[in-house]
């Protein structure tokens, strides 16, 4: 099978249901609920969210959000295409010695055409999480913003972080040729790290280097939120004041306790 009912590749959809559920968890595509691609994908990101697993790539994360939207697109396709139009009753004519007469009411608008919608606003409503949290977790934690906003918000901010070759450039570790080179290279794959490591370039503390340059030269999450109207820039700064305390009262929590431990583990002395 090429494709699927919907117009989508079937193998995308596949590909797609193996990252979000592990490969051949879903026996049957059509059957997919949209709650249930969306269970599949808060366990996936949990994995892959840079907030979380800030050793992961960010790659990862992108690719788990893609398989996600095209799932839901899927979904929702499949139940704009299952809805049966309502059947049209007949009209009666008039009889025909008596001219029709024109109507004074209003006609009635045609219903637009069904569109695909965006995922629900999905609101935090549980228990503050006992971590140090990033501003990011902490704005969708306390309720300040959707779950949505905040993968939205993480996707353009790697999308806007400057190239890894072309810091490499900048900072004389490679050449024009050399960058080129090794986006072109056939031979080895992954992402510019990796593949100018395989191919020599660059060694593996260079390209450490140069990511954490290109993660301190990246946008703020937060003007994210404020270019979207999420948040007014008061909104935001007081919101990362009150991750800041946040934070601290769970570093100090954590030091109690383990003092604690230490105190109760030490044998005691004569």
């Amino acid at each position: 099978m090429a494709e699927c009912s919907h117009h989508l590749p079937y193998g995308e959809l596949v590909s797609a249901c193996n990252l979000l559920f592990g490969k051949g968890q879903v026996t049957s595509i059509p059957l997919l609920q949209v709650n249930e691609i969306k269970r599949a994908y808060r366990r996936a990101v949990k994995q892959v969210h840079p907030d979380v697993t800030p050793d992961r790539s960010a790659a990862s994360f992108r690719r788990v959000t893609e398989a996600y939207e095209l799932l839901l697109k899927h979904a929702e396709a499949r139940r704009i295409a299952q809805q049966k139009p309502k059947e049209s009753r007949p009209r009666t004519r008039p009889p025909k010695e008596s001219p029709p007469q024109p109507s004074t009411a209003r006609p009635r608008p045609r219903k637009a055409a069904q569109v695909l919608k965006c995922p629900k606003r999905t609101m935090y409503s549980g228990p503050m999480p006992t971590i140090p949290l990033r501003i990011g977790l902490y704005l969708y934690y306390t309720g300040k913003i959707p779950y949505e906003a905040l993968v939205q918000a993480l996707v353009w901010q790697q999308a806007m972080r400057p190239p890894l070759g072309a810091l490499a450039l900048k900072a004389k570790l490679l050449s024009a040729t050399e960058v080129q080179r090794i986006l072109e290279s056939k031979t080895v794959s992954g992402q510019f790290g990796e593949r100018a490591i395989k191919l020599g370039f660059l060694a593996e503390s260079q390209v450490v280097q140069l990511l954490r340059l290109q993660r301190s030269l990246q946008k703020p999450l937060g003007s994210y939120f404020i270019k979207n109207k999420l948040l007014t820039t008061y909104q935001l700064s007081t919101a990362a004041r009150e991750m800041e305390q946040h934070n601290q009262q769970i570093l100090l929590e954590r030091h109690d306790r383990q003092l604690m431990i230490e105190r109760v583990s030490r044998p005691d002395t004569p």
